[in-house]
């Protein structure tokens, strides 16, 4: 959570980073709200999330800030553990009979979060390896260069390059 409040406000800082790191994407798996269930309140949050169709599974790309805008405005936020070396959606979809079932998950594949618009329309799963990767992105991101400039009303605004 911290994190994503970081990176929101470097990306808010064109003085900051440069515009190829307030750019990054993340490629993020939506589940979306069942037809035929309502959107989950602060209650239905904290049990199974059951209201979502976990194999309509889809993958889609969305900017870092709006990473950070599910996270910094969560309803949903919960961890999304597994088996080693088995992906989340793969343990999800174990069935009940298999005998891994029985075994405690004990490796973090990602988040799973919705924020209290979002989750009337999906849950979003972001991996760990991509949250990390963003992560990086910003603070590896080195400012060659600063640019400042008067507008029509003479304010300061300050880029980077």
């Amino acid at each position: 959570m911290s994190g994503a409040f970081a990176v929101r406000r470097l990306i808010a800082m064109p003085s900051k980073v440069t515009k190829r790191a307030r750019a990054a994407k993340v490629v993020v798996t939506r589940f979306p709200l069942r037809g035929d269930a309502s959107a989950p309140d602060s209650w239905d949050a904290l049990g199974d999330l059951e209201m979502y169709d976990m194999d309509a599974r889809k993958e889609v790309t969305i900017s870092a800030n709006e990473m950070c805008n599910l996270f910094v405005h969560s309803l949903i936020f919960r961890l999304a553990w597994t088996l080693e070396g088995l992906s989340w959606a793969n343990y999800w979809a174990l069935p009940a009979d298999d005998p891994r079932c029985e075994e405690t998950p004990t490796e973090v594949s990602g988040l799973l979060v919705a924020t209290d618009k979002s989750s009337s329309q999906y849950l979003t799963l972001v991996s760990v390896l991509e949250l990390v990767r963003v992560f990086r992105t910003l603070a590896n991101d080195e400012v060659s260069q600063v640019v400042s400039r008067r507008d029509q009303q003479g304010r300061m605004h300050v880029t980077t390059e």
